[in-house]
């Protein structure tokens, strides 16, 4: 079992969670021996009926029977037990953060738009080369929408805000990139200034 992390508050630590072969085929080794005793018991019984000694072989032949009623009774027991603890809801709190529930949180959307709107701040600051009309539609959707508490709306708007700025961070990278290895690229030539010349 690998943590990832510190355990949430309000969980008890607990120790590594065994992978039980019996849990997954639910047949144990007592279940074996059990068939095996049976298994003697009836072949006892039948050898001695066979050789002639009748009373030692309805006797073996009636422990093998009580052998086989003990344990489907101890197997039914288990096997109704198991079944009722399957029926429960289960909410094991030994792993970490194993059984946390996937909902959208007004908190977490709210954290999104802090990022998106420090990434547009850092964009502005550094002059990335951006769609800023469409991000400032996605933003003003993404705003729109988190005052009338739609998330799910909110949380795809802000992912295309995120998207834009991600690709301006990934041109500006780029283009930095170039200037340390190549020098400054030469302005590019604008068509109109190149059609009026000639």
């Amino acid at each position: 079992i690998v943590r990832v992390g510190d355990v949430p508050a309000g969980i008890a630590p607990t120790s590594a969670e065994s992978n039980d072969p019996e849990a997954d085929t639910g047949m144990s080794w007592w279940g074996l021996l059990t068939i095996w005793v049976i298994a003697g018991f009836f072949v006892l019984a039948v050898s001695l009926m066979i050789l002639g000694n009748w009373q030692w072989g309805v006797v073996s032949l009636g422990l093998s029977l009580l052998t086989s009623l003990a344990g489907a009774a101890y197997w039914g027991l288990k096997h109704r037990k198991s079944e009722s603890l399957a029926k429960a809801p289960e909410h094991k709190k030994s792993g970490p953060y194993r059984y946390a529930s996937a909902q959208l949180l007004p908190q977490f959307v709210s954290h999104l738009a802090a990022l998106e709107a420090e990434l547009q701040r850092t964009a502005h600051e550094e002059g990335w080369s951006i769609d800023w009309a469409r991000h400032q539609s996605s933003a003003g959707n993404a705003q729109s929408f988190l005052s009338h508490n739609r998330l799910e709306d909110a949380l795809a708007e802000l992912a295309e805000g995120l998207d834009i700025l991600m690709a301006g961070v990934q041109t500006h990278r780029k283009n930095r990139q170039h200037e340390a290895r190549w020098g400054k690229p030469p302005r590019p030539i604008r068509r109109d200034v190149e059609d009026k010349s000639s």
